[in-house]
């Protein structure tokens, strides 16, 4: 490799870090601060298990490239579900922090435990509805006429999902 494509490399996966983690800390503040953990010993744990998370995500991102095998397959599952679920969680979390800000302004009494719990549980759900989408994708066929279409393109079959377009 070159030199510049491992620097560039190198950075790459420190952004990408720095970005995980930091959207661990957020999440370990605005939990902390939202249902008002005053005990050292829950905001360590809160904390550790943030790191561990973060950590297990960039692990499990980096492992299957050199082995493929169940228990890999699980800890990708599990890491992979629960970026999804952290990123509606950190979603929620700003949603949160915007409405009690709001709230100082407006002078309405919030009940903060009662606003997370909202927020956060629909997250969850959220996140539920994302992976049942996931597991049940639903295939539509549509026939739709092209009016000057090369004889080339003709009787093919496009495939057609939220992520890519294909021609097959």
């Amino acid at each position: 490799m070159k030199t510049r494509t491992v620097v560039f490399l190198v950075l790459f996966v420190i952004f990408a870090m720095v970005v995980v983690f930091g959207g661990h800390w957020f999440f370990y503040f605005s939990v902390v601060n939202f249902f008002s953990v005053e005990s050292i010993l829950y905001q360590k744990i809160i904390l550790w298990t943030a790191i561990l998370l973060s950590g297990v995500f960039v692990f499990s991102s980096i492992l299957p490239h050199w082995h493929e095998f169940f228990v890999i397959r699980i800890l990708n599952f599990i890491s992979v579900f629960w970026i999804g679920l952290l990123t509606n969680l950190l979603m929620a979390s700003g949603l949160i922090w915007f409405f009690l800000w709001l709230n100082k302004f407006l002078n309405v009494i919030v009940n903060r435990m009662v606003l997370t719990l909202l927020f956060f549980g629909l997250a969850l759900l959220f996140s539920f509805y994302g992976m049942w989408n996931a597991f049940n994708p639903r295939i539509k066929n549509i026939s739709v006429d092209i009016p000057g279409l090369p004889e080339v393109w003709r009787g093919k079959k496009s495939c057609r999902s939220p992520m890519f377009i294909s021609v097959l």
